[in-house]
C-alpha cells in the first residue's frame, strides 16, 4: 500500500487544475472550499473537504487521494444497468455473461472518460440521455447499421 506523500497530493491536485484549464482557487471557491485548503497539512483536512477537492476537480475521492484505478461504483452501476438493458433488445441467444460484461465495460470506459473530461453532466435527465443514447450505438453496431460493419453474435 503506498505512503501518503503531501507533496505528489499537491502536485496532482495542480496538474488537474491545470487539465480543466481553470486556476485551482477558482474550481475549489465552486465547491466552497478555501483557496490554501490544499497547501495545509492533510491531518487538517477531513473526508468531506476530499470529496469537496474532488468534486471540484472532477474526480471521485479515490482519485484525489491517489488511487485513480479503483472503479467508480455509480458509474458502474449504471454502467451494468445500460448492459443489461442492452442485452433485453438483442435475440436471447446473444444474450450471454460475456456480451453483458463487455457491454459494461465499454459502457463505463465511456461514462468514466466523460467525467474526466468534465463532461458528465450533473442534471439526471442528461445523464439519462447520454446513457440511452450510448445503449442505442451499442444496439446498432451489435446489429451492424452503423460504420463500423457487421457483427456476429457472441458464440
Amino acid at each position: 500500500m503506498p505512503v501518503w506523500s503531501e507533496k505528489a497530493f499537491q502536485q496532482r491536485v495542480a496538474l488537474r487544475a491545470q487539465q480543466l484549464g481553470q486556476p485551482l482557487k477558482v474550481l475549489l471557491a465552486q465547491q466552497g472550499v478555501g483557496h490554501d485548503t490544499v497547501q495545509r497539512n492533510v491531518g487538517s483536512r477531513s473526508i468531506k473537504t476530499l470529496e469537496r477537492i474532488a468534486a471540484a476537480l472532477k474526480w471521485d475521492l479515490a482519485e484525489v487521494i491517489g488511487y485513480p484505478g479503483l472503479i467508480n461504483r455509480e458509474l458502474s452501476w449504471l454502467a451494468a444497468s445500460a448492459a443489461e438493458r442492452i442485452l433485453t433488445r438483442l435475440p436471447e441467444d446473444a444474450r450471454t455473461l460475456d456480451l453483458r460484461t463487455q457491454a459494461h465495460a465499454d459502457i463505463y470506459d465511456l461514462l468514466i472518460a466523460r467525467r474526466r473530461e468534465g463532461r458528465w453532466p450533473t442534471d439526471t435527465a442528461a445523464r439519462a440521455e447520454i446513457l440511452a443514447a450510448y445503449e442505442e450505438m451499442m444496439v446498432q453496431a451489435w446489429y451492424g447499421r452503423d460504420a463500423i460493419g457487421p457483427k456476429t453474435p457472441a458464440a
